[in-house]
């Protein structure tokens, strides 16, 4: 029998925003990612849908994320392993549009239940 203990670590933790109520990912299932809903301004929902995972902590540290010559991604790290990635429009691989901003949260209950580190794609309108 498989534990539930990742689903109620995530369920209980500020990560919570990322499941639905039956336990899936939040979003559309794309190649893999999670593709959210288009929005006027990827980077800034992208950005505000990254911070909303530090609940409330504060990052050990903080670095800078260059992606393809695109400045502004950084990825945030915390005491319990958990690392947080933001990358603007622009900032991925050839395979994502280039109006698209991306998320990957690197949480161990996270990981479990996604089967690998989830990436959350938010495109422009």
């Amino acid at each position: 029998m498989k534990s539930k203990q990742p689903i109620n670590d995530v369920r209980n933790s500020s990560l919570s925003y990322l499941l639905n109520k039956d336990g899936t990912f939040i979003g559309s299932r794309g190649t893999g990612a999670q593709i959210l809903p288009p929005s006027n301004d990827p980077n800034a929902t992208a950005e505000a849908f990254a911070k909303q995972a530090f609940g409330g902590k504060t990052p050990t540290e903080i670095k800078p994320v260059t992606v393809k010559g695109v400045t502004g991604g950084w990825v945030a790290l915390f005491s319990d392993g958990t690392a947080v990635t933001y990358r603007p429009s622009g900032a991925a691989s050839f395979r994502t549009p280039n109006d698209m901003a991306t998320v990957q949260i690197n949480n161990n209950s996270v990981n479990i239940l996604y089967k690998d580190i989830p990436k959350f794609k938010f495109p422009g309108k």
